[in-house]
């Protein structure tokens, strides 16, 4: 391999460091607002790993046809260190901004939700039920005057 293709793959794998950092980071402040149960970490652990293992083989096919050497480990390593000590205090505060932005984004769109479609709904619903309500009231009324009724029947 030639020192300028070497140099490029180097390049790459720095780069996937920085990339697996970044999708991390954002994995990780997710993980701290939503504090899912133990059983959706494991899970999602197993599907950041699964991305970063894809991520890792796409891009090292592209570079250098996925040929393993020690400087792609080392640039693997190397780029993720990079990132956590220069880019990772920044990145954590963007996915902060955004996670808590798409959190209001959907309770603004629960609250549309709530207030144009089914609170009507539940008031159209109120309006129909209202005239049951009172002939549930005397056919109650009725049942206990039936019953009495039968009280009173001389017995055989």
């Amino acid at each position: 391999m030639e020192v300028n293709a070497q140099l490029i793959s180097f390049l790459t794998t720095l780069f996937i460091g920085i990339i697996l950092g970044c999708i991390f980071d954002f994995y990780r402040v997710s993980r701290a607002v939503f504090q899912p149960r133990l059983w959706v970490t494991y899970l999602f652990d197993g599907l950041y790993w699964l991305i970063a293992i894809i991520i890792t083989f796409v891009c090292l096919l592209m570079s250098n046809w996925a040929e393993l050497r020690f400087y792609i480990f080392m640039g693997i390593i190397l780029g993720a260190i990079l990132y956590y000590k220069l880019c990772s205090r920044y990145t954590l505060f963007f996915s902060m901004g955004i996670i808590k932005w798409c959190i209001l984004i959907v309770r603004y769109i629960r609250n549309i939700l709530f207030r144009w479609i089914l609170q009507p709904i539940g008031y159209l619903l109120g309006v129909f039920k209202t005239p049951f309500r009172y002939v549930k009231k005397y056919v109650k009324k009725a049942k206990a005057k039936v019953k009495n009724m039968d009280d009173l029947r001389p017995k055989l």
